[in-house]
This record gives C-alpha cells, structure tokens and sequence, in this order.
C-alpha cells in the first residue's frame, strides 16, 4: 500500500480552493439545520413538549373516529429520568411489555415512542407499505431536513449505494484495507506497542481511527489516504454522531433538550462538519472532479472509490462532466457513509474487544478462536500471510462470537419505523405519523427466542447461522428491505480488528470488567475500561 505523506495545514489547503464553493456550502449546510432547530428545538420546544401527550391523544381521535380499525390505544407508560437513563431503564421497559402487552407509549427526548413487543419484530419490519425506514431514521437522527433534498431520496440513495456498489466489489475492498488493519493493529496513536506492557485507556479512539483510515481508502480513494484526512474524517464522523443525538443520554444538556440540541447542533456544523468536511474534504474532491470519472470504465467487481461511482452516475449523460449541485449532492451522500461506516463499526468493535478481552471468555473461547485463525490465514509465495473475503468467511467460530456479542450487550433500539397510515398492532391502534420500534434487548432475549439470555458464544457456529443473518430474533442489523446493507463490510472490519490484536498481542482487561457507559444506548456508545497489552512471542 502507498504510505501517506502529511498533508498541509487545513488553511493553506483552503486558501487554494474557490471562494465560490466554500461559501455555497456553508450557506446551503447552515441554512437547513437553521430552520430545522427553529423548528424542533426551538426556545418554546420545552413547552410544547409537555403538551405533546395530550396532542397525541387529540389526534388519536381525529385519526381514528371514521376507522374501522380497533379504537383502543396504547397506554402512555411514564418512565422516571433517572431510571429511563440508567441500567434500571431496561427493567422498567420490561415491566411496561409485560403489563400491557403489544405496544406502550413512553415519552423520552421529548417524543412519544411507540415501544413494541418482541412477537411484532417481523410484521413491522418487513412491512414497507405501512411503514416509513427513510422518515424514521431521519426523524430519530434530527436530520428530517435532509428528506428536503432530491425527492427525499438521501437514506435509498446511501442504501443503494452501499448495496450496488460494495455487494459486487467487497472482495476488492477487503483486498485494499485489509493491510491497513494489520499495520495499524499495533500502532496506539503512532506510537508502536512495545514488547513490555502498555495501555490502552481508549480503546474506542484507536478502533476509530483504523476504521476511518479504511473509510478514507474506501469512500475517496489511496491518494486521500493521508492522516489530515483520517482526522477529518473522525472528527465528522463524531461530530455527525452528536447532531445525530446518540449521546444525549449521557450528556448534560438531556435535562434541557432544546438547549442541548441547539448548541450541540451550532458547534457540531460550524466547528466541525464545515471546516473539517465541506471546506477540506470536498474542495479536494471538486479539485480532482475531472479524474474521478476514469473509473466508468472498471470491472463490476473491481476496486472503485464510493464517491467515483456516485460521480459517474450523477454525471451530465450529454457532455460527461460532474456539475456542481450533482457533485454536492454525491458529497452529502458520502457524508451520510462516512457516520454510518466509521462510528458504529467502532462501537461494535470495542465491545467485542473487551468481551473476549475478560479471563473467563478468554479460558473458554481465545484458544479455539485463536486456532481458527492460524488454521484459516493464507500464504502467498513469498511467505507473506494476508486475509481475504474467503478466508474470512470461513471463521466460523469468531463470526458466531461477534454476532453472541451483538445479541447480548444490551441494545435498545436500532430498528426503527413511522407508520404512514393508521395500523393495528396487536390490540392497539397505533395512529399515522408514529416512531415506532421493537424493543432489541427484549428481542434478543426473551425466553419465546432463546429460552434464557446466558452469553454463548460459538452457539452460531453450530447453527450455521453467520452474524450478517437478521431474524426475528436477531435484528442488530435490521429486517427485511431496510437491513444494514454494509453489514458485510462491517463484520469483516470486525473480524480483521479483532484477529490482528489478538493474534499479535496478549490482552488483559484491568480488574478484569469494564464499564458501560450508557446502558440505554449500547448500541452507539462503545463500553469503557483499560487493556494491558503485551506483544505474543
């Protein structure tokens, strides 16, 4: 792989770029997360918010006077603050399923959630007709402004780019990060592990960074590869995370959401999205507008860079050239790629790290994994070992680990849906224009599903069933037409993360636990705790 040499300063790669640009980007970006907080989290939001239930009782009756739908509604469940954010928030969830059943309404974040019974996982998932992905997510991830542009297409426009364009290539863009994950398993923040011990307090910052190198080689190409790109790249990917709103249960502003959310919003785009993305990230790209369309010509299954193939089919079908709203529009959509590819595949990592990373998963599973590995790993000519899709694929045991994992740590919500019509579920009437979401854990570990929730970690081997599989019981990545798309890539980033730390390296978790940092939001916020590392002879 070609080595990345620095890059300059993020002011001298702005001062070389057209005033014109830099300054369409900024207006455009502002103006539509402007009107988005007037809108949602505006200095009255707090008022409004306390009306909310009863506005959605008022138009439970509109919705369902004229119905022949069942008239009976969910019941609102109210979930004390200090339990909803704490551990005890997945008893009190419990508690509220087992009592009504079907479907409860619980206020949180200042929205009603219409919080599902595990028995309706498949029908809600896998019913596009009566229920919306697209304004779900963007409505969970305050960003229903991006459904503004393009016919509302931003969320199919990712999905299909992620399912045309990787499905057929994924073995090429194994073959290209693959070296990156190697080299970097034992570089800490360019400081190479020794052969004594060292720590590691942040596991998380440095399974970012590996995964925001590849995304970097993946969504641009090997010539961006440069490390003022991969902190770019971070730092959006952060600062997407925190618009987003998964850290808004750990985060001090929860008790105040509409300050929370308007400061979080003003310092996440103008401190980071725009300087750290639209003004150094994409002036590069517009630079090389011209060069990115060489690639038209490449095999199906070859290596291509995420934004050519946007590029190349958003070019002008007449003259052949990428004009400037299509070319922002191929960036906003890699921006989209870059949250979604970077920040949870890190999450996912970590927690499987300090899973296995602790003596009693070690004495059970590290040996036969780690036996896997050796058995499976492939040699070229000249002697050097290096991992492929295949190869890959054929570890078994650490697949099943990775998916135990996923099954097991907890995760709240990650499915999730809006009706676009008045729907029965169950006994209740659940009106149009509701989030609405399985509950995962219950999901994950109801006695209906697995008959208790002990942590096993090879059971998926021996039911052949891989991690990238979803099923009424397993929906870490989702269901049906709206399944994580790039859930391949991710367990193969997973499984090369995974095997090039502990391979290399014995890893010992200090006091042998960690701690979970958000217990309602396991699925975005990585556990913490602190490795000792000691390179293997």
């Amino acid at each position: 792989m070609t080595s990345a040499s620095p890059s300059p300063s993020l002011t001298q790669r702005l001062a070389n770029h057209s005033p014109t640009i830099t300054v369409s980007l900024v207006i455009n970006f502002c103006l539509a997360l402007f009107i988005l907080e007037m809108r949602e989290a505006g200095p009255f939001s707090a008022a409004r918010q306390r009306f909310l239930p009863l506005r959605k009782l008022l138009q439970f009756k509109q919705q369902t006077s004229s119905s022949k739908l069942s008239s009976l509604k969910p019941p609102i469940v109210y979930i004390p603050r200090d339990i909803q954010f704490s551990a005890k928030g997945h008893a009190a969830y419990n508690e509220a399923l087992n009592k009504h059943g079907d479907v409860v309404i619980i206020p949180r974040h200042g929205r009603m959630e219409y919080v599902l019974e595990h028995v309706h996982v498949r029908e809600v998932l896998t019913n596009t007709h009566n229920y919306s992905f697209d304004k779900a997510v963007t409505n969970m991830l305050h960003m229903e402004f991006m459904l503004w542009f393009n016919n509302g297409t931003f969320i199919s426009e990712v999905d299909r780019l992620v399912a045309e364009g990787l499905t057929p290539r994924l073995s090429a863009y194994v073959d290209e990060i693959a070296p990156i994950f190697e080299n970097g398993a034992g570089d800490l923040d360019g400081n190479k592990l020794s052969d004594t011990k060292t720590e590691v307090t942040d596991l998380y910052h440095w399974a970012h960074r590996l995964l925001a190198r590849s995304m970097v080689k993946l969504i641009l190409g090997d010539k961006y590869l440069t490390p003022a790109n991969t902190e770019d790249f971070m730092a959006t990917a952060i600062a997407v995370a925190r618009l987003s709103g998964v850290y808004e249960n750990t985060d001090g502003w929860r008790y105040l959401p509409w300050l929370w959310s308007l400061q979080t919003t003003l310092s996440a785009v103008l401190f980071t999205i725009v300087p750290r993305y639209f003004l150094s990230v994409v002036p590069q790209l517009w630079r090389d507008r011209k060069e990115r369309l060489k690639n038209i010509d490449r095999p199906s299954n070859a290596f291509v860079p995420f934004f050519d193939l946007l590029a190349i089919k958003y070019r002008n079908s007449e003259t052949g050239e990428l004009g400037f709203l299509n070319f922002l529009w191929c960036t906003t959509v890699c921006l989209g790629l870059v949250f979604a590819s970077i920040h949870q595949s890190a999450v996912v990592a970590v927690w499987c790290i300090m899973t296995l990373a602790k003596q009693k998963q070690q004495d059970i599973y590290l040996g036969e994994l780690r036996s896997e590995w050796e058995e499976n790993i492939q040699i070229d000519s000249n002697g050097n070992q290096f991992w492929t899709v295949e190869s890959l694929k054929r570890l078994k045991k650490l697949d099943s680990f990775i998916r135990e994992v996923m099954r097991s740590k907890g995760d709240t919500f990650t499915s999730l849906r809006y009706t676009t019509k008045d729907v029965q579920i169950g006994k209740y009437l659940v009106p149009k224009n509701s989030l609405v979401s399985p509950y995962v854990k219950r999901v994950h570990e109801h006695p209906d599903n697995y008959g208790g929730a002990d942590f096993d970690g090879f059971q998926w081997a021996r039911k052949d069933v891989p991690a990238v599989q979803g099923r009424h019981d397993f929906i870490a990545f989702g269901l049906g037409r709206w399944a994580c798309p790039g859930r391949h890539l991710a367990i193969s980033e997973v499984k090369l993360i995974m095997i090039n730390l502990f391979r290399n390296f014995d890893v010992a978790l200090r006091g042998d636990e960690f701690h979970v940092v958000d217990p309602m939001n396991t699925t975005s916020v990585a556990p913490e705790g602190i490795l000792e590392i000691t390179r293997r002879n």
